[in-house]
């Protein structure tokens, strides 16, 4: 279904990985044909994917797993939970102790839903919430830009945010599941404002978004409390050129405390992205691109995920609109493109092979501890699950 970038030089940085795939062809790709879901990279190097599974007496959620070298893993089984109606899966993060968090809609988008499952094969976790379950009802907006987000705390409680499309929830869960809200009864609100991705820090957590239009970023400290001391006044509001409204779309962890954010404009199709780095007080980081987010008009699409690699070089996924063409961009610390990476700083992840385009929407892109490598993730024409990997070096 997949061949090999075109642009990307065999065995060089940005290339696939030919060490992993599907059996007996290695091409840096796995492509599973029975779910559609997400996927997340554990610290051995090994994938879970949680999505919709077919089977003849009804639909389920399936979480697989793959080996560092991209094989079905035979020993964690294939679990399987009951999915009673047709459910949207958002986000995912594995708990330390290797269970998997979910979120997904729930009954039509008008709640969200965190299910939890287990570490050894899969099957839905009945000590976490009830019956493997949390529902938090709030409704959620879904669209291509609209973001929603777990993380989680140094004790180990779990972030929760998403927007209705008029305002923002922070849910706090303990790690089985206890809604505790930072104290209160009810979530922490953010009205006006359209956040979802969270990113825990030193400091507290960050969220991001919008509000007014602008792509903004605001801190908490770990007890959910505004972090005054970062940005201005607990707020980063990111200067950025052009009258269209604009947006914060991912967040990264970067050297010694920086914060690296993506984004764009808010409506489909973009015609501007931003790339930028903050200290770990929210202030511009004035090593990267003098301290100015760097940007980018959107022919090719909209960046969509960053990670930062631990030598400090700054990697974004984007694609365009119906996913067709996935690429990745690498910048060095100081905010300019990474030349050694595929060509002249540039890499597919996904070029559609048909002339007839596949839809997709991989939209995830992760650093490999294990191989010191770079995954893509995501779903393929709605139906298959994607996952690739690229050289970093």
């Amino acid at each position: 279904m997949n061949t090999p970038p075109s642009n990307n030089t065999l065995n060089t940085a940005g290339s696939p990985d030919l060490s992993f795939g599907t059996p007996p062809l290695k091409d840096g790709t796995v492509i599973n044909t029975r779910t559609a879901g997400i996927s997340r990279v554990l610290e051995d190097g090994s994938t879970i994917t949680a999505g919709p599974y077919s089977e003849p007496d009804g639909p389920f959620i399936g979480i697989t797993k793959q080996t560092p070298t991209g094989e079905n893993d035979a020993r964690f089984g294939r679990g399987l939970t009951a999915m009673q109606q047709r459910q949207t899966f958002i986000d995912m993060l594995i708990q330390p102790n290797g269970r998997q968090l979910l979120l997904a809609t729930h009954i039509n988008n008008v709640a969200v839903s965190i299910s939890r499952f287990n570490e050894a094969n899969g099957n839905s976790d009945f000590r976490f919430g009830n019956n493997g379950e949390v529902v938090l009802n709030k409704r959620i907006e879904l669209n291509l830009n609209s973001k929603a987000g777990l993380a989680l705390q140094s004790d180990d409680k779990i972030i929760c945010v998403f927007n209705d499309g008029t305002s923002s929830f922070i849910y706090q869960l303990s790690s089985s599941g206890q809604e505790l809200n930072f104290g209160f009864l009810d979530p922490l609100e953010e009205r006006g404002a359209l956040m979802g991705p969270v990113l825990t820090t030193e400091r507290g957590f960050l969220i991001a978004g919008s509000i007014n239009g602008k792509a903004l970023i605001k801190g908490f400290t770990h007890a959910g409390e505004a972090d005054t001391a970062f940005g201005n006044a607990g707020y980063v509001q990111l200067e950025l050129s052009g009258t269209g409204e604009k947006q914060a779309s991912a967040l990264a962890k970067g050297p010694d405390g920086r914060i690296v954010v993506v984004g764009g404009e808010h409506r489909l199709p973009r015609k501007q992205n931003f790339v930028t780095s903050l200290l770990a007080n929210g202030q511009p980081d004035p090593q990267f691109n003098g301290g100015i987010p760097k940007e980018n008009d959107a022919r090719h699409g909209s960046y969509d995920s960053v990670t930062v690699q631990p030598d400090g070089k700054i990697v974004v996924l984007w694609r365009n609109t119906n996913g067709s063409l996935v690429e990745l961009t690498r910048y060095t610390a100081t905010g300019q493109l990474d030349l050694t990476f595929g060509d002249q700083g540039v890499a597919d992840a996904w070029r559609d092979p048909q002339s007839r385009p596949q839809i997709s929407n991989i939209n995830k892109l992760e650093w490999v501890n294990a191989g010191e490598t770079l995954q893509t993730s995501g779903v393929l024409e709605g139906v298959h699950s994607f996952i690739g990997r690229l050289l970093s070096q």
